[in-house]
């Protein structure tokens, strides 16, 4: 497999340092968008990206796992040792090439992903978006909860469910792909993706083969239309690729099924899972209920009133015991609901993150975990709405991401406040 590359990164319009950070060497290609506040989103991006700069090769699919989860490991340690990076981390969205092992020698490509930076595969003048964004937006959106264009405008669009060093393991997705000469693989970070839409990126892609300018034109274009984000492009065009091998029972051609997301152990091509959500299992039974055969008899009248008392005094204890047990197993339950339950609120003129629920539950009232440096009036309307109500987290980390995702938007906000002349300057 021969490969061309291109790439180009520019801070945009109005952040004042650029957080991204990317790779492209022939062996390893990589975009990581930092998040975490000032300096912290591009210590952790630059983190990422050396320590697979770094790395000689990869011992397969599996290897590319080990190095990702390597990485955030190391991302999330620096994190603890420098209180001023707390609950830093990063996408990172990576292509390796492979020569596959196999009896037909094929060439593959593999596609990793975290978070919201994006891989999008130009193949037959299609373009197709390979990786699904780790948000709150993209779960709303995948569950048809809401409409396409609804997620677009969507003021949680940027909040990250998963990202590279916010907790000490992380989940991965892997795709791969069978390259033909001719196929453009596009990374990018949303500093992309939020100011252009996919038909202005695949006209772009169609109409520049030369990689480097197709990478340097997308820059131009989004901070052409705004650039309120930092912008990184890697263009990936494959020259050669060998013959792709035969599958039983395919048809002539590639589709957009034949993009598949592989399990995250790394399995093997035949046990790629499909694009498409496995159905529903429902399971019924044909059991039916058997006729009553006989009436039963009445009991005695006198053996009522001889056992009568006895059954008040067995249903009494029985009710009681059963309650005592339910009312256990409610405390239970509520002790472990309130102890793994997290919400961000405030704490007077701070924002704050708290361990429990708002208002308590039951005898459970909240306990104050963390009060940060992010003063609620700092923040929009919206958010301070959202934080007098608590924003519920699953987790400690959940929370800390969310406030990192909180810091990054104060901070953008402030940026653009404060120097509106920059964005009109082109």
């Amino acid at each position: 497999m021969r490969l061309e590359w291109g790439a180009a990164t520019d801070r945009g319009l109005v952040r004042t340092m650029n957080q991204d950070s990317m790779v492209a060497n022939g062996k390893i290609f990589a975009v990581a968008d930092g998040m975490g506040g000032h300096l912290g989103g591009e210590v952790a991006s630059k983190i990422v990206v050396d320590f697979l700069t770094k790395l000689e090769g990869f011992a397969g699919k599996q290897g590319l796992f080990e190095a990702v989860k390597e990485a955030n490991v190391a991302v999330f340690e620096h994190s603890l040792t420098t209180p001023e990076l707390s609950g830093m981390g990063t996408t990172l969205t990576m292509l390796v090439p492979f020569e596959a092992d196999d009896e037909f020698d094929r060439d593959l490509i593999e596609i990793l992903s975290v978070g919201d930076s994006r891989a999008y595969l130009l193949h037959d003048l299609d373009l197709i978006q390979v990786t699904e964004d780790h948000t709150y937006v993209g779960e709303l959106l995948r569950s048809g909860r809401i409409s396409v264009q609804d997620a677009s405008m969507h003021r949680a669009k940027h909040v990250l469910t998963r990202a590279v060093g916010v907790e000490p393991d992380i989940e991965v997705d892997l795709w791969e792909i069978q390259p033909y000469a001719g196929d453009v693989i596009l990374l990018c970070s949303d500093g992309l993706t939020n100011e252009l839409v996919e038909p202005q990126i695949r006209k772009t892609l169609i109409e520049h083969t030369d990689p480097q300018l197709a990478a340097q034109e997308l820059v131009s274009m989004a901070k052409k239309s705004g650039g309120s984000d930092n912008i990184t492009v890697i263009v990936v065009r494959v020259v050669e690729a060998s013959p792709v091998a035969p599958v039983e029972g395919a048809t002539a051609g590639r589709g957009i099924d034949s993009v598949a997301p592989l399990d995250r152990k790394g399995a093997s091509p035949n046990e790629a899972r499909s694009k498409t959500p496995l159905s529903r299992i429902t399971i019924s039974t044909n059991t039916k209920r058997t006729a009553t055969t006989a009436i039963p008899t009445p009991i005695p009248r006198r053996e009522v009133q001889r056992t009568s008392l006895a059954l008040k005094i067995l249903r009494t204890t029985l009710f009681l015991l059963a309650v005592t047990v339910v009312a256990g197993v409610v405390a239970g339950v509520v002790d472990i609901y309130a102890k793994n339950s997290y919400y961000v609120g405030s704490s007077g003129k701070y924002v704050a993150i708290y361990q429990g629920r708002k208002g308590g539950v039951l005898w459970f009232d909240p306990k104050l975990v963390k009060v940060t440096s992010v003063a609620v009036a700092s923040v929009n309307q919206a958010r301070q709405v959202e934080l007098s109500s608590g924003v519920v987290e699953p987790s400690l980390a959940a929370a800390n991401l969310f406030i990192s995702n909180l810091m990054s938007e104060v901070k953008s906000q402030k940026q653009f406040q404060s120097s509106p002349t920059t964005v009109g300057s082109g």
